[in-house]
């Protein structure tokens, strides 16, 4: 029989694979913690197990951690998925649409652009959390075409250009 602690660990996994960003300590608490059984120290036990295993990576912000599953937790959920019953899984899938939403925690990813006097375009993107300011980037877009294609890129690639400017500044 499987321990209450693996059931965590394999809900973990699977609620950051369904996800499509990292997600904060607090959304994914509170996503685990709706589920029958589970507390709150049990399920800190299991992110860490998760994170020291390497199935999930851990990223500190200011104010939160984020969490994201590897390609290693990946490979292991489809593994063990059917350990999880179907009944709990569409609960899940439920509650990553109410409570795991775009701005769940706070995080949002704006980017606008504008012509410039010089009649260049720029486009400012952002991360923010809770309206403080990660990263905000301007930079000159060689056509209103591009600038426009920045802006609908943005959000979908911001957290993983984000990692890859603090890795190289870090």
């Amino acid at each position: 029989m499987q321990s209450k602690l693996s059931r965590d660990k394999l809900i973990i996994l699977y609620v950051l694979d369904l996800a499509d960003r990292e997600l904060s300590n607090s959304v994914l608490s509170e996503l685990i913690l709706e589920m029958d059984d589970t507390n709150y120290f049990r399920l800190q036990e299991a992110i860490n197990g998760l994170v020291d295993s390497g199935l999930i990576s851990m990223r500190q912000t200011p104010g939160t951690s984020l969490y994201k599953i590897t390609r290693e937790g990946a490979r292991t959920l489809t593994y063990l998925k059917e350990e999880i019953n179907q009944e709990t899984l569409e609960h899940l899938s439920e509650l990553m649409g109410e409570k795991a939403g775009p701005d769940a925690d706070g995080l949002s990813s704006p980017a606008e652009y504008y012509k410039t006097p010089g009649g260049s375009y720029e486009v400012r993107c952002r991360i923010a959390q809770n309206n403080i300011s990660l990263i905000d980037l301007t930079m000159r877009a060689p056509s209103e075409e591009a600038a426009e294609a920045i802006c609908l890129n943005w959000p979908g690639k911001s957290q993983k250009i984000f990692e890859t400017i603090m890795e190289e500044l870090i």
